[in-house]
């Protein structure tokens, strides 16, 4: 069996085995080979549940994408949740 990196299991909505993931030491911030965070990535799918959890283990909500300058809230706006962007303002996102 494969093992996922974490923005894999982000990418496929599939928040137990990215919270089982974090609790044993995933790096919350690590990027994927498109040069997205798993913030970034679930932000943009509007899922509040996880990026909750990823905020919850210190995830950098102020992070940018260099290569296309998306920001985390970029990337909330863009999948349309205003529950995920209240959230990342109010945590100075």
């Amino acid at each position: 069996m494969k093992t996922r990196a974490l923005w894999q299991v982000i990418e496929d909505d599939d928040y137990e085995s990215a919270a089982a993931m974090l609790r044993t030491g995933a790096r919350v911030d690590a990027r994927g080979p498109s040069g997205l965070t798993p913030l970034m990535i679930a932000a943009g799918h509007g899922n509040l549940r996880t990026v909750e959890l990823l905020l919850d283990h210190a995830a950098d909500a102020l992070c940018v994408d260099a290569r296309a300058g998306v920001s985390v809230l970029h990337k909330a706006c863009q999948g349309g949740s205003l529950d995920v962007v209240r959230l990342l303002v109010e945590k100075g996102g």
